[in-house]
């Protein structure tokens, strides 16, 4: 049938068509998609090269052998095309090169100075893609459009202090040193200011305030005079034996100055005492010769007969008599005084001595303890033991009493005490603050018997009234003392004691 004809044709072709085509149909392979950058070489000397991508899109170029073939192509394309595709459409950009203008304040104060400064653009702030000097015009203008301004902001206006000076006096000098004033000076220019003119000045003024007074005190002088000054000086060529005067040499004060102290001046008025003192003293200075001591023994001549005539000794100390011209002149004036008046003083000091005659007596002995009775002693003086220069009966007189003194004395010393009888006494004391009353009873000898003291007090009371108290104190046998003690309310009281017992 002719379905099965065809089936067969179908047939054929199934069992066939494929290995067929296999053989006979190609296989086709289209370029991946390709790019690659590539930078701008034709650019002129400053400008930099932009980099642009030359692409070669995906399917453009097949190839019936194999991929590869087909990328190959596209590649070739990218080498052939793509150096001149970047050089017409990449840019060539231009930076500006580094550029300053030196600029000068134009806004400072009357007496600045001002300075300059530069404004400046940095390198490659500003690009064109026309030209290097499109790009530097750039910089140019924002120089010219902010140099200024920014200079009268930036830059300083610097004054300079004028010149100062000052007068200081030195405050420092030692006591007695007169100061010196000087000036000082602070040139026109030390100091300057970006503030003003009056900081500058102040600057300026500032080192005289700090500086002048030490500078001052280190470079001014201090003038010092001399003080009055003397010194004692002694003529030393006087002769043998004459004693020198002594003289003052004086300086008188403010004959010397000094600038470095108060010693110094003083110094100098003492090196002209030093220098002319000593001759100054030989020769105004006087050279006194005194007299030597001289003495001479006068017997007084004008004694009564029944005494014994005395000598005194006329003295006339050293230095009594002076002399300017020698030492024998004032010796001579010593022993003219002894001439004159010797005699006359012997008989006025020298004595005249009476001799007392001798005597005999009896003498008790008085110092025997309470209780006991001195015996009698036998005492003689002999011829002259005592003596007067007035009259015999003094010289008398005289040995009477150092007989009885001495007489007693030895009968004292060697009489013999012999015991008598108990002696009994009594006292009181009184006192107005306390109204208090001490009787007291005393026996002089502890060999006694037994007594009783009666006391009879009489007083004034405070009303005025006499009023009397009676008290009694017994002293024990063979006791020496005993108090009583009582309260009494008067003053002006008077005190009476009686004894009683074997009292005598």
């Amino acid at each position: 049938s002719q379905a099965d004809a065809d089936a067969q044709a179908q047939a054929e072709i199934n069992t066939n068509g494929q290995a067929y085509a296999n053989a006979n149909a190609k296989c086709t392979f289209w370029n991946v998609f390709k790019n690659q950058l590539i930078t701008r070489n034709n650019c002129v000397v400053g400008g930099s090269p932009e980099s642009v991508y030359y692409n070669v899109p995906a399917g453009r170029y097949f190839s019936n052998t194999s991929q590869t073939d087909a990328d190959a192509q596209a590649q070739t394309e990218i080498d052939s095309n793509g150096q001149s595709y970047a050089n017409a459409t990449a840019k060539c950009t231009f930076w500006n090169i580094a550029k300053n203008q030196l600029f000068t304040r134009n806004n400072c104060a009357v007496g600045g100075s001002p300075e300059s400064i530069y404004y400046n653009v940095p390198p490659g702030k500003y690009f064109s893609k026309i030209s290097q000097a499109d790009a530097n015009a750039q910089a140019q203008t924002e120089i010219d459009t902010n140099g200024q301004s920014y200079a009268n902001a930036t830059a300083k206006c610097t004054f300079w202090n004028v010149a100062k000076s000052q007068l200081i006096a030195r405050n420092n000098c030692a006591a007695g040193g007169t100061p010196e004033s000087i000036n000082y000076n602070v040139p026109a220019g030390r100091y300057f200011s970006n503030t003003s003119q009056a900081d500058a000045d102040t600057q300026a003024q500032t080192e005289i305030n700090t500086n002048g007074q030490s500078y001052v005190n280190a470079t001014a002088k201090c003038t010092f005079l001399n003080v009055s000054k003397n010194q004692l000086f002694t003529r030393n060529n006087c002769a043998a034996g004459g004693t020198p005067e002594s003289v003052n040499y004086n300086v008188p004060a403010g004959k010397y100055s000094s600038n470095v102290s108060q010693t110094d001046a003083d110094t100098q008025a003492q090196a002209e005492i030093d220098t002319n003192g000593q001759t100054y003293a030989n020769a105004t200075a006087k050279c006194t010769y005194w007299n030597v001591a001289k003495s001479q023994a006068f017997i007084r001549n004008n004694c009564t007969s029944d005494s014994s005539p005395g000598s005194a000794l006329y003295s006339v100390s050293a230095g009594k008599y002076f002399s300017y011209t020698s030492q024998a002149d004032a010796d001579a004036k010593a022993q003219t005084d002894i001439n004159t008046n010797g005699q006359a003083f012997a008989n006025a000091t020298a004595k005249c001595t009476f001799y007392s005659i001798p005597i005999s007596g009896t003498f008790t002995r008085t110092n025997c303890a309470s209780g006991n009775v001195g015996s009698d002693v036998s005492f003689s003086q002999a011829y002259g033991a005592s003596t007067s220069t007035n009259s015999q009966e003094e010289a008398d007189s005289l040995a009477l009493t150092k007989f009885n003194t001495d007489g007693q004395n030895n009968a004292n010393s060697i009489g013999v005490c012999t015991p008598s009888g108990p002696v009994y006494t009594c006292d009181y004391t009184y006192s107005a603050a306390s109204l208090k009353m001490t009787l007291f009873a005393y026996c002089s000898t502890a060999n006694h018997p037994a007594v009783t003291f009666n006391f009879i007090i009489t007083y004034l009371s405070t009303a005025n009234k006499l009023l009397t108290l009676r008290r009694s104190i017994v002293l024990g046998a063979n006791q020496l003392s005993a108090s009583l003690i009582l309260t009494v309310g008067g003053v002006n009281g008077t005190q009476h004691a009686e004894l009683e017992g074997p009292v005598q």
